[in-house]
This record gives C-alpha cells, sequence and structure tokens, in this order.
C-alpha cells in the first residue's frame, strides 16, 4: 500500500480545530456543531487502481445529533466534480445515527475491485464526511482521513 494523502486536519469553513489527549490517532481534530462537510483535498487517481479510503468521525455526545454519511468525491482533468450538482460520488456510509462519545473508524476498497468501479473520466479523488444532515446540531469530530493506493 502506498500512502497517496491523509489529513489529520482538513481545512475548510465551519469548523475549528482543536487539540485533544484521546484522538485515536494524533491530538488535532475538526470540530463541528452545526451542518458542515469535512472533506480531504483533491489527490491524483489512476483509474486502474483500488484504493483503501478511511478516517475517523465520533459524536461528542450533546443534544440534538444530526446524521451523518461518509463520501467519496472524484473530479475530471479539469478538477470539476463529476457530479453536475459537485456533491459525492459515492456514499459508503449514508445518513448513519451516530454512537454517543465513541470514535467511529470508516475504511473501504473503491476501484475496479473495490465496492464501487472507478468510471474512465476520473482524475482526483477526495474522501470526507457530512455531518448533521437532517438539520441536527450535535458536536461532532473527524481526524485523521486517508487515502491509500493498493
Amino acid at each position: 500500500e502506498e500512502v497517496v494523502n491523509n489529513y489529520f486536519i482538513i481545512k475548510g469553513e465551519g469548523f475549528t480545530t482543536n487539540k485533544i489527549t484521546d484522538s485515536p490517532v494524533g491530538s488535532l481534530v475538526n470540530q463541528a456543531s452545526a451542518a458542515t462537510t469535512f472533506r480531504s483535498e483533491m489527490t491524483p487517481l489512476d483509474v486502474s487502481e483500488d484504493y483503501i479510503a478511511s478516517g475517523y468521525l465520533r459524536w461528542m455526545g450533546d443534544d440534538n445529533p444530526g446524521s451523518y454519511s461518509v463520501y467519496v468525491y472524484l473530479f475530471d482533468s479539469d478538477q470539476v466534480s463529476l457530479r453536475e450538482d459537485g456533491r459525492y460520488w459515492f456514499a459508503y456510509a449514508f445518513n448513519q445515527e451516530p454512537p454517543a462519545e465513541t470514535w467511529v473508524k470508516f475504511k473501504f476498497k473503491v476501484g475496479p475491485n473495490g465496492v464501487k468501479e472507478f468510471p474512465k473520466a476520473a482524475k482526483y479523488i477526495a474522501v470526507g464526511a457530512s455531518i448533521n444532515e437532517k438539520g441536527g446540531c450535535g458536536t461532532y469530530q473527524a481526524t485523521y482521513w486517508e487515502i491509500r493506493r493498493l
């Protein structure tokens, strides 16, 4: 396996970066209490190869958590999303209810021998999660999103 990208912290808007003592990997996490999407940066993709996408997510156990989803995003050679609406290409975990105060690790394979094959137009890949879907406002933390080429 070759790590093609990994991110303890994903840059963007709608969340803060915090240092904690009980992260499953490292000590930095993204944290948000509103509808937010955490997403890694785009990474070059070889559609003939398989990739493992993974990351950690947890709900902090406060009131009114919204559901979460874990996504893979694909982009063409111009770095335009392969979805016309700019959203995800594949949902690995969709509208899941979170366990309280427990880190959940997501790990799945995409590509020719994975859960979903890449379209030929795909040139870049990213992985991430949407939190507080369906109007929730629970506090979530996310860390160490990674893509590995097999």
